[in-house]
């Protein structure tokens, strides 16, 4: 019987194309009315290009928890946010096609 498995390698190998780096503090534990700022950066491709790139997902892990979906940046720019979390994060109006 013919393994799936480099079936679906093969099938991956166009949706790779770019690497990102997440540039954050290891750990911070913030005050109310703090603010804390995290970059990504993406290489190989642009996030505006809607050809390449559909949309970015923001998750995060709190320690012992599950994953927390935050927010959608699609290649056009427009966010979509979580309805639990969007009133405790915020992207910035203008944003690099490479962050």
């Amino acid at each position: 019987m013919l393994s799936l498995v480099p079936l679906l390698l093969l099938a991956l190998v166009p949706y790779v194309f770019c690497a990102t780096e997440l540039i954050q503090p290891d750990s911070v534990l913030l005050k109310p009315g703090e603010t804390l700022s995290i970059t990504c950066r993406v290489s190989g491709a642009s996030i505006t290009d809607g050809s390449r790139h559909d949309g970015t997902a923001w998750i995060r892990h709190p320690a012992g928890k599950t994953l927390e979906w935050i927010v959608n940046i699609y290649y056009d720019g427009s966010t979509h946010y979580s309805d639990k979390l969007k009133s405790r994060f915020r992207l910035p109006e203008t944003r690099p096609a490479t962050q």
